[in-house]
């Protein structure tokens, strides 16, 4: 009997117009099938028929190449409908690293007529920011939505230079004292719909977004105001620093390479205290909820993004 003869590394996701997504966590192509198991009546304990009532598939990551992706997906994602995303693993070698990337034994997973978009952005102090995203792949009436195809050619990857990490966060013209983190929720809810006894879903959008920032500080102050009750958001920008290759720190502030979200509607939002932590000996430590709105019909959305930018 024949051991482990086949190992695949992780390679990249190729957005259309050749674009790379090369620095790469968290990757999940997933089918996600949903099975019909059926029991027949007083018969055995264990089904006699089994089967896949659907799949919806899709493929889930999470990369530090923050600018990469706000510069394809903006706030609402990218089209990719007319083309592909495809993931690829590079084939490892015995008794050596990697195969040739220009070798025909590489795999290729294919996302067909499909949506990518980005979920949610998390910055904390000391660790380095990271955008969560995923691609939905939909059936375009002949090739399943999400399928993998072996002896693959891959092009040659990208460096890992695209690194971000915490940044400042203002409200309201006052810059939040020591902030600690930072997270950006979009709050997507997609419309995902098979139909016609298909197996796979043959539409895809985007139903709403529902965006809150929280901003983790240990001001306790901000129990008198905004307090319970909460208070308007008359402005927000919340920023991600770049990080210097080849150096200790950062980027400097003046340098206009660094990443910054800003509310697009004045007065539009609420600002209010969430839980607080601490105990005898360990600080304070409390969350700002800021959730954001609309209040024009014409607003598109509520922020705005700038992938290069000077922390001012």
């Amino acid at each position: 009997m024949p051991g482990t003869t086949k190992q695949y590394y992780l390679h990249g996701i190729l957005l259309p117009g050749s674009v790379w997504i090369g620095e790469l966590t968290d990757t999940t192509p997933a089918a996600n099938v949903t099975f019909l198991d059926a029991f027949a009546a007083g018969s055995a304990v264990v089904p006699s028929f089994r089967g896949g009532q659907g799949a919806t598939p899709d493929i889930t990551f999470t990369t530090p190449q923050i600018k990469t992706i706000l510069d394809q997906c903006g706030m609402t994602g990218l089209d990719c409908s007319a083309s592909y995303c495809d993931l690829y693993y590079r084939k490892a070698k015995l008794v050596d690293t990697r195969e040739a990337i220009g070798s025909s034994v590489h795999l290729q997973v294919r996302a067909r007529r499909c949506l990518l978009y980005w979920t949610s952005i998390t910055a904390q102090q000391d660790q380095p920011a990271t955008i969560a995203c995923r691609i939905i792949p939909t059936f375009d009436g002949t090739n399943a939505p999400l399928a993998g195809t072996g002896s693959q050619t891959i092009a040659s990857n990208l460096l890992a230079e695209q690194h971000y990490t915490l940044g400042p966060v203002k409200l309201n013209g006052s810059w939040v004292d020591g902030v600690q983190a930072w997270n950006l929720d979009l709050g997507v809810q997609l419309n995902e719909k098979r139909s016609d006894g298909q197996t796979y879903p043959t539409f895809v959008g985007v139903r709403q977004h529902n965006p809150v920032l929280t901003a983790t500080t240990p001001d306790a102050d901000y129990w008198a105001s905004p307090g319970v009750a909460g208070a308007a958001v008359t402005a927000l920008l919340a920023y991600l620093r770049k990080k210097d290759d080849d150096n200790t720190g950062n980027l400097s502030d003046a340098t206009a390479e660094h990443i910054q979200f800003a509310n697009n509607d004045n007065p539009a939002g609420l600002i209010s205290v969430q839980n607080t932590t601490g105990g005898i000996n360990d600080e304070a430590s409390l969350d700002l909820r800021v959730g954001l709105r609309i209040s024009s019909a014409d607003t598109v959305h509520p922020l705005t993004v700038n992938t290069a930018i000077a922390i001012s």
